[in-house]
């Protein structure tokens, strides 16, 4: 149902999905940047809340998925996305 709404959504917590593996907080951008899709209200918040924790995941992994996220044709949508999240400081 969600994806035929266009929306995101975290499988279960959201809290918990993000807390197991912070980077999927940038593999959402990613995803919901790719396929045109809004970002679930309790997904969006657990990924707000869990963004400043990002810090933790290997900068190699990030740059993996920054890399995919501003080589796609809607990488404006991704940018937004990153600094809705606070994943970006203001330039």
């Amino acid at each position: 149902a969600d994806l035929g709404a266009k929306v995101l959504r975290a499988i279960g917590d959201p809290y918990l999905r993000y807390a197991e593996d912070k980077l999927r907080v940038l593999r959402a951008v990613r995803i919901a940047a790719r396929f045109a899709l809004a970002i679930n209200p309790d997904t969006l918040a657990a990924a707000r809340a869990v963004a400043p924790k990002i810090t933790v995941v290997s900068a190699e992994r990030i740059a993996d998925e920054l890399r995919k996220l501003l080589t796609h044709p809607n990488r404006s949508r991704g940018a937004w996305l990153l600094r809705e999240l606070g994943l970006v400081g203001p330039l």
